[in-house]
């Protein structure tokens, strides 16, 4: 897709974001996308999807890998509970920092919550 995006002229203008949603089949169906700053023709092999809104989320900021990321989820989770929120959805996860170094990741989650 780089090479496909860099042809078109399509600079990226913000972090790489993934978000889920339920699959026809019962799976999982999973979105990668990131920002770009101009609008896509037809012919580039790439398609601009506005994400659906989220009216309220909570969200909590990890540091390292995603190897690591489930305590950062359970905290957050917790929170939830804990402040008479419910989970609404699945979470987005928008990588603010991405070096080689994986370890080195900064990723914000962003759960979709209501008041129970």
């Amino acid at each position: 897709m780089t090479k496909r995006r860099e042809a078109a002229g399509i600079a990226l203008s913000g972090p790489g974001i993934a978000y889920y949603e339920d699959a026809p089949d019962g799976g999982i169906l999973v979105h990668a996308g990131v920002e770009v700053s101009a609008p896509l023709g037809e012919d580039d092999g790439l398609r601009i999807v506005d994400l659906p809104p989220v009216e309220s989320a909570a969200t909590i900021v990890h540091r390292g890998s995603m190897a690591t990321l489930l305590p950062a989820v359970q905290t957050l989770g917790r929170w939830i509970d804990a402040n008479g929120y419910r989970s609404t959805g699945y979470p987005r996860e928008i990588n603010l920092e991405c070096p080689a170094d994986q370890d080195a990741w900064v990723t914000e989650l962003q759960e979709p919550i209501a008041k129970r």
